[in-house]
């Protein structure tokens, strides 16, 4: 089923989601899988130069993380909580990403329970070869939107977000969902003027 939205010079004032509880359902589930689709699909495009040197995108998330974290590096559900994605396993991805030699595992020598991980050389060499190209990549795969209706874009993705963040939050406690709290924080902050 395709919905077509007429685009108006002067649309008439809409209900918030909030307000409108007549939100059809079908076109909401169409969108939920419109949205789900091109953001595998933006994520594959965005990404291609991880695939020549086998790192998954959660992957290239963890090494971006520690390389902010400088050379104290972080506990693992501190990464956890600045990722984009969740991750169903931290230690496997920390497990492959050691084996390749990109981070590594530092144990605390008052409390052996506790691991940071922290960023290798070589990690900090692939981070700085693969810049550019990936933010070449991620700039290129946005180019079916120009400027004013990628804001338009980010205003909608933080609309859409926000209330169902606060419920989150309110449902299952704060310390539960740290990340999207970061998330939030992360596509709320103001653009770069063109």
């Amino acid at each position: 089923m395709t919905h077509i939205v007429e685009n108006t010079d002067d649309p008439a004032p809409q209900a918030s989601p909030a307000q409108d509880s007549s939100l059809d359902s079908s076109l909401a589930v169409e969108t939920l899988v419109a949205l789900r689709k091109a953001a595998d699909i933006v994520r594959v495009a965005a990404h291609p130069e991880l695939a020549l040197l086998s790192l998954s995108t959660q992957q290239y998330d963890v090494l971006r993380i520690l390389r902010q974290a400088g050379e104290r590096g972080l506990r693992t559900y501190d990464v956890v909580a600045q990722m984009m994605t969740r991750s169903p396993n931290i230690t496997r991805l920390a497990d492959k990403l050691e084996a390749k030699d990109l981070i590594e595992r530092i144990r605390s020598s008052s409390d052996r329970r506790s691991i940071r991980l922290r960023l290798t050389t070589a990690g900090g060499e692939v981070l700085q070869q693969l810049d550019q190209k990936v933010s070449d990549a991620e700039v290129k795969a946005m180019r079916g939107l120009d400027h004013g209706e990628l804001g338009n874009l980010l205003q909608l993705l933080i609309r859409l977000c926000q209330p169902l963040q606060e419920e989150l939050v309110r449902t299952a406690g704060q310390s539960t969902f740290k990340r999207q709290r970061s998330f939030l924080k992360c596509v709320s902050r103001p653009s770069a003027s063109p």
